[in-house]
């Protein structure tokens, strides 16, 4: 919106949609992140997240999960001090997946496009073009002609 007035030459209102997206970004980040800038849960709001999202004892949820980090780059809640803290936060996770993916349906659009904006691109290449599973390229292989609805759709020899 902030673009979309300055295009049009209202500068009253792109003053004052800056001004609101530099509170939302500051709301998300004492919400959400740790000093260092590696996101969170907020216990006192949510506790220990069981009920919000699939939760174990033994890893618990942090928040520090491949989802947030592409989605908060993708949709520009964060401030440009924080983005390229959060571009190697992300790609730090891929490489500690063996540089697989590790999203569902609400990580996966956002996952190529924050990691491009963060400077890294040739892992978003990676991704992209890999073929082991899970990958859109696995897909592929396994006679895929649209994006399944789970990574494990389908896997030769398995039966689910």
């Amino acid at each position: 919106m902030e673009e979309m007035a300055a295009a049009i030459g209202a500068k009253a209102d792109e003053q004052e949609l800056h001004q609101k997206l530099q509170q939302i970004q500051a709301a998300f980040m004492k919400h959400y992140t740790e000093q260092n800038g590696t996101f969170k849960v907020n216990q006192e709001v949510y506790g220990d997240v069981t009920g919000y999202v699939e939760y174990s004892k033994e890893s618990g949820f942090h928040g520090h999960t491949q989802t947030a980090y592409a989605n908060a780059i993708y949709m520009g809640l964060l401030p440009p001090d924080i983005l390229e803290a959060a571009g190697k936060n992300l790609s730090g996770l891929l490489i500690q997946n063996d540089r697989k993916l590790a999203t569902g349906f609400l990580g996966v659009k956002p996952l190529l496009p924050a990691l491009s904006s963060t400077g890294h691109s040739k892992l978003a290449y990676h991704l992209l073009l890999s073929k082991e599973y899970p990958s859109w390229g696995f897909e592929v292989v396994n006679g895929a002609t649209s994006i399944w609805e789970r990574w494990n759709s389908y896997i030769k020899g398995e039966r689910f």
